[in-house]
């Protein structure tokens, strides 16, 4: 046997021992469910964010947007990756809410309607905080 074969060949196998370990567990046909490394990391912390984006819409929008755009945009496209093969439905609610929020800021991230804005980022607040109950994250949702 070729070194290159050796190698191959033991790359292989060491992909497939988790595999075969599983099997012969008694796990056949399990899924792990439990939320990802991703998902724990920023629960609390997007719901933080979308709280005190929310509690910044009436009085100081441009500071709304911006702590929507810096601390929670990106995480909820994370969220929706991890909950899509979960509840499809779900993300959809969650993918339009936040559709809404930032059909609402402008091109400065300043919104010309604040209360639509809040009202957006209630809602927006309250998927994510479903969502993240539907993965086995509960966190608590914004007073």
């Amino acid at each position: 046997m070729t070194s290159r074969a050796l190698v191959t060949g033991l790359a292989l196998a060491g992909a497939l021992a988790p595999m075969a370990s599983a099997c012969g567990s008694g796990t056949r046909g399990t899924v792990d469910r439990s939320p990802s490394s991703a998902v724990r990391a920023f629960d609390a912390t997007l719901v933080g964010a979308l709280c005190e984006s929310l509690s910044l819409a009436p009085s100081d929008p441009g500071a709304a947007g911006t702590v929507f755009a810096d601390r929670a945009h990106e995480r909820l496209h994370d969220l929706a990756r991890e909950l899509e093969p979960e509840d499809r439905a779900l993300t959809g609610q969650l993918l339009e809410a936040k559709q809404a929020v930032e059909a609402d800021l402008d091109a400065a991230g300043i919104p010309q309607d604040t209360a639509e804005l809040a009202a957006d980022l209630r809602r927006l607040a309250d998927v994510t905080v479903a969502g993240l109950a539907r993965l086995g994250v509960p966190v608590a949702g914004c007073p």
